[in-house]
């Protein structure tokens, strides 16, 4: 394919969309033939999109990247040419950021800018009258296909050509609701070794002894060796079966993107649909995760974020459920800090906004964990891009920590690993500004046949090096259990009921005794408030001897213990 640089004022954006009524075909189905730089967005009460190829791809670094990605997209939505048929189809861009202002140069963030934001090729669009489920639509479903060019000589004639071969291309495709089985682990490497974990926590909780801190988040990789190379249009869709509640993502680097310019864009010539656009010959490596924590929505002068902030496991039994539901929503350390983050969010939209309104906390249950949950809205006091209210936001003290800017020192001098995009914005923005923004958790880069997962946790005066290292472990499942072969599944689940039963089954009975009264037994439920000397020390990765101690990742999980944040 031909491909050149351009400066976006001399190019041209085509955009043209047609709907495909009771498209049968899936994200699974169409992910597996779509041409790399791939992209899928799925997110409770949004359509899910899939996005095939990068039609142009906007790249930003350092302390200004928000805003230089914010005036490239308006500058490119600027010399639009779009007839969507539907606002459901309107042309997106899709992307995310670094969690620190620094580009990540190592593994496995080498391929990934400090920004980057790719407009598809080919979008498509899976939308129903009530709900979007990530697999496909049901009946009442309905499909939208937008193609995009950005070029000197992009024409609606090409364009609309295109648009009619895609359309025969997915009508045609056949259809498989057969899910192939996760890729099996082979092998485990810790980036952070145990003795080096209590030492960093040791270190960040003398910090806030001396008042330093208030709190920080720290967090661990996990890097896997997997038998076979993931097929991540099937994982996509396990976790949105999983975590329909959660927002799932998969976003693949342009190859080839240069990042050492402040702002670049990369314009695809037009082409017509051709035996090299059909499959990948490679695997590309691709960020891909199913986060609970919504950054913030922006659509008109309405903002929608939340605070999600203080968790616990889910329980064996619906009594044991409704216990550890009761327990989180009254414990003093989870409240105190789950408060901690939604007075920052409010404090953080302020300068913003004319009116903020913070819903009563909660208990937001999901497959493996309880979050406490307070829903956030504000009106804002003249128009804003989305991506302004990302930069206002991130990161939150639920990934980041008080003062940031020392949390954000203690994370670097801390942490033997680049986060890159790990807990970091990712999200989408259309030409009127709008967009919706997730905090990336419960994610991993996948590469070929490994993967890294990440997982944090907050750290406060009173944290256990122990129980904070048991906690991220837990937050290893959502991803590692669509790594893990079935028989691993099978065998990692019944050694962590086990050590549950031993090591917690008893004070739990005992206090459920006491706690009788108290019940929570629906997703969301509405819990009423209570109350609406520093050293550098590095986590280094785990020894031959450490790897082997700790080759089950989950033997030392405690799905009944409370957890400090949502990382």
């Amino acid at each position: 394919m031909e491909s050149r640089q351009t400066r976006l004022d001399d190019v041209t954006l085509v955009s043209r969309s047609a709907r495909i009524p009771s498209l049968s075909s899936s994200v699974r189905d169409i992910f597996d033939i779509a041409t790399s730089p791939r992209v899928v967005w799925s997110a409770p009460d949004e359509t899910t999109v899939l996005g095939s190829g990068a039609a142009a791809t906007i790249v930003a670094t350092g302390s200004d990247r928000f805003e230089s990605v914010r005036d490239a997209a308006e500058s490119l939505f600027s010399t639009g040419d779009v007839h969507a048929g539907s606002e459901v189809a309107r042309p997106r861009l899709f992307g995310g950021f670094a969690f620190h202002a620094e580009r990540a140069d190592s593994k496995p963030w080498k391929q990934f800018p400090n920004a980057q934001f790719i407009f598809p090729r080919v979008q498509i669009t899976w939308s129903t009258d009530t709900h979007t489920e990530t697999d496909t639509a049901d009946n009442d479903s309905h499909a939208w296909i937008t193609v995009n060019a950005v070029d000197p000589g992009a024409t609606p004639d090409a364009v609309e050509y295109r648009l009619s071969q895609e359309i025969e291309r997915v009508k045609t495709l056949e259809s498989t609701n057969n899910s192939r089985s996760p890729p099996g682990v082979t092998c485990r490497h810790r980036r952070t070794s145990r003795d080096a974990w209590n030492r960093g926590v040791t270190a960040a909780i003398n910090r806030i002894s001396a008042d330093n801190l208030q709190k920080v988040v720290l967090a661990q990789a996990l890097e896997v060796e997997l038998e076979e190379t993931p097929v991540l249009g099937d994982i996509i869709t396990r976790l949105g079966e999983h975590y329909p509640s959660c927002y799932r993502f998969i976003i693949e680097p342009v190859p080839g993107t240069p990042v050492d310019q402040r702002i670049h864009t990369d314009v695809n010539a037009m082409t017509t649909v051709g035996s090299e656009d059909i499959h990948n010959t490679s695997q590309s490596p691709a960020f891909f995760g199913a986060t609970p924590e919504r950054l913030v929505s922006v659509r008109g002068r309405t903002v929608e974020t939340g605070a999600l902030a203080g968790t616990t496991g889910r329980g064996e039994t619906t009594a044991e459920d409704e216990w550890l539901a009761a327990e989180l929503a009254r414990d003093e350390k989870n409240v105190h800090e789950h408060e901690l983050v939604a007075e920052t969010i409010r404090e953080q939209l302020s300068p913003y906004a004319t009116a903020i309104t913070s819903d009563s906390r909660r208990v937001r249950k999901l497959a493996t964990v309880q979050h406490l949950w307070t829903p956030i809205t504000a009106t804002l006091e003249e128009d804003k891009h989305a991506l302004s209210l990302v930069e206002a936001l991130h990161p939150t003290p639920a990934v980041g920590g008080l003062p940031p800017t020392t949390a954000a020192e203690t994370i670097r001098e801390t942490e033997p690993f680049d986060r890159g995009w790990y807990a970091a914005p990712v999200g989408w923005i259309d030409a009127a500004g709008y967009g919706t923004f997730v905090v990336a958790l419960r994610s991993a880069v996948a590469h070929d046949d490994a993967a890294t997962l990440f997982a944090g946790v907050g750290i406060v005066a009173d944290s256990n090096p122990d129980s904070e290292w048991d906690e991220v472990q837990l937050k290893y499942r959502p991803i590692l259990d669509e790594l893990e072969s079935n028989d691993a599944d099978d065998d990692t689940i019944n050694q962590a009921q086990s050590e549950i039963s031993t090591h917690t089954q008893g004070t739990v009975d005992d206090t459920m005794n006491e706690s009788a009264s108290t019940s929570i037994s629906t997703p969301d439920t509405t819990v009423p408030s209570e109350s609406n000397s520093q050293s550098n020390t590095t986590m280094e990765p785990t020894s031959d001897a450490d790897a082997d101690a700790d080759a089950d990742v989950d033997a030392d999980a405690d799905t009944n213990t409370n957890i400090d944040d949502t990382e």
